[in-house]
């Protein structure tokens, strides 16, 4: 792996030149301090690895755990991490998060792709809102890629409609640090809540299909069935919102390519 840099260089960045050019960053980083230490807001001190053949590395060097209880402090200095929501798929390393993977997988059959139809006219009726708004200004986050991935996900697991929009607010609110153990302590009562009911009246939806092995030996146990329908809702948020978000801004920069799109 690549030699580690000075810490302090990179810690103390100018996060102006950053925003407005992620690119000549990360290009500058690669070439300067490929492994570097930073500070993470909410997980303190960390690496950030930017060069190919060093993040292979890291994802597949058997020297290097994702369970932080393999850490030195057995993670006690990362506590959330640990026993965190998402710690059974995040945080697992093989042989359990091969097993756990083999699990979730199953779920995902061909048969989910009927929601495209489902996920395409709530795209379309965002739009066509968008369209009819007056004032010429729309806020593309808040009217556009903010609520398609919640809509869409709530369909996936057929979530009520009348908590979807709780549930839009509450996992934008979990990125702040101030609210992020309320709101992940009330999520993943949401969340329970939604898979008792379901495995006593099945549907249709993701969860009985996550459900389905539940109860065999070696098959998901309460909290790992938990786990993969919370990270599915959080992860398909965030990278769905960040997607569109600076998919549009590289397309506005770069009018060649906006008017080969179009």
């Amino acid at each position: 792996m690549s030699t580690v840099a000075d810490p302090v260089q990179l810690e103390s960045f100018d996060e102006d030149s950053y925003c407005h050019d992620r690119l000549g960053f990360f290009a500058r980083l690669r070439e300067s301090r490929p492994v570097a230490p930073v500070r993470m807001p909410a997980c303190g001190r960390a690496w950030i690895v930017t060069r190919y053949a060093d993040v292979r590395t890291v994802l597949t060097g058997p020297r290097l755990a994702r369970d932080v209880r393999r850490w030195p402090g057995g993670g006690r200095s990362r506590p959330g991490e640990a026993t965190g929501a998402c710690a059974r798929m995040l945080h697992a390393d093989p042989p359990e998060h091969t097993r756990l993977r083999r699990l979730v997988q199953k779920a995902f059959t061909p048969r989910r792709a009927a929601l495209r139809p489902r996920a395409e006219e709530i795209a379309a009726g965002l739009l066509d809102e968008m369209a009819a708004a007056r004032g010429g200004v729309t806020d593309l986050l808040g009217a556009y890629a903010r609520p398609l991935p919640v809509a869409v996900l709530c369909e996936l697991l057929a979530i009520p409609a009348a908590d979807r929009a709780w549930i839009a607010v509450a996992v934008a609110a979990c990125d702040d640090r101030a609210q992020h153990q309320r709101v992940e302590r009330e999520l993943v009562a949401c969340f329970a809540e939604l898979i008792a009911a379901r495995r006593s009246e099945p549907g249709d939806d993701l969860v009985p299909a996550l459900a389905a092995d539940s109860g065999a030996a070696g098959g998901l146990t309460g909290s790992e069935l938990l786990a993969p329908v919370f990270l599915l809702v959080m992860a398909g948020f965030d990278t769905t919102v960040n997607l569109i978000a600076s998919g549009t801004l590289a397309l506005l920069t770069h009018p060649g390519e906006m008017a080969r799109l179009r």
